[in-house]
């Protein structure tokens, strides 16, 4: 970060208001040019030098711009495609099931997989459904 900015900073840090406007103008041009991980990176930089974010400065000095910078934050959001996924393994069939071997596991994981409702989610209630669907504990016996 070049020690005009921190300068820029410091005053209005100091409230020296004659340098808000092109602080502000600054921090918003260094602000909009990073990455998310380079904004996180500055917005910790100037928690520690002074107690404020980035973000907390561009808002309180300068409302208009800090809409841009909603919207950026807005606009990387939906660039990114955000997604988790929760995995289910044969561990998990066996703690419902332990009588069942690793491939009759592996045969509930694939009926859960292919033949569940896409309205349903997999849950335990789901497994054990599809255990006993697929091995019958009265058949496990015979």
């Amino acid at each position: 970060m070049n020690t005009n900015v921190i300068s820029l900073v410091s005053s209005y840090l100091k409230k020296d208001h004659s340098q808000h406007d092109k602080a502000s103008k600054l921090l918003i041009d260094l602000w909009l040019s990073c990455d998310e991980e380079q904004r996180i990176l500055i917005d910790n930089v100037f928690k520690k030098m002074c107690d404020h974010t980035l973000t907390d400065i561009i808002k309180e000095t300068s409302p208009q711009h800090y809409k841009q910078v909603i919207k950026a934050q807005h606009n990387e959001a939906c660039n990114k495609k955000y997604a988790i996924s929760i995995t289910w393994n044969i561990e998990n069939v066996l703690e419902v099931r332990p009588s069942l071997t690793a491939q009759q596991a592996i045969n509930v994981l694939h009926e859960l997989k292919y033949n569940h409702y896409t309205g349903m989610d997999i849950n335990w209630t789901t497994v054990t459904s599809a255990c006993d669907r697929l091995y019958p504990i009265a058949s496990l016996h015979n």
